[in-house]
């Protein structure tokens, strides 16, 4: 599930942050990243801290493949 702030143009993956844990009165949810970027265009910006997040779980999951 993938959060959208309106506010701030982050995009957010539940449960990668905790600001995705947080419930969004100025947010939208997506079940896609696709979804979201359809939604908002080129002014969206992947979460910092999610970003990481989704990295090292991608490299955790190339090493163990």
């Amino acid at each position: 599930m993938y959060i959208y702030n309106i506010n701030t143009g982050a995009l957010h993956i539940e449960g990668h942050c905790q600001y995705a844990k947080a419930p969004f009165s100025s947010g939208k949810r997506f079940n896609t990243e696709k979804a979201a970027r359809d939604f908002a265009g080129e002014k969206i910006q992947m979460c910092k801290v999610c970003q990481k997040k989704r990295e090292k779980i991608m490299r955790e999951k190339d090493y163990v493949l």
